[in-house]
């Protein structure tokens, strides 16, 4: 009975979250279709896909899946191994920002997680 109830909200999530792409879909193609030059119809685009680039990794990346990571080691303890301020750990863990790969403790932090045989943006 319980797993039917997580089924259930999981699958109202995903309904969820597929209507809001969908009214930004919609958005953009309202906007899109507004544009009569090509030339401004191809700089949009540009646009378009520099933004879509910028989301992805928050797609990739799963807090929950990195914290599991850790097994019984704490994030301070963690923080230490890796050089990494616990805060910023806490704050990668429960999603208040990504790891990114072109800053020190992003990458110490990604570096880590592989070695675990978690690689979220396959690097």
């Amino acid at each position: 009975m319980k797993s039917n109830i997580f089924e259930r909200v999981r699958e109202i999530d995903e309904k969820r979250d597929s209507d809001i792409v969908e009214a930004y879909a919609n958005g953009i193609r309202e906007v899109y279709e507004r544009i009569n030059h090509s030339k401004l119809r191809s700089k949009f685009f540009e646009k378009l896909e520099s933004l879509v680039d910028s989301i992805e990794p928050l797609a990739l990346f799963d807090p929950n899946k990195a914290r599991e990571q850790r097994g019984g080691m704490t994030a301070t303890e963690l923080s230490v191994e890796i050089d990494v301020s616990q805060q910023v750990i806490s704050n990668y863990e429960i999603g208040e920002s990504i790891p990114y790969s072109g800053s020190k403790s992003g990458r110490n932090y990604l570096e880590w997680l592989k070695t675990k045989g978690y690689n979220p943006f396959e690097i």
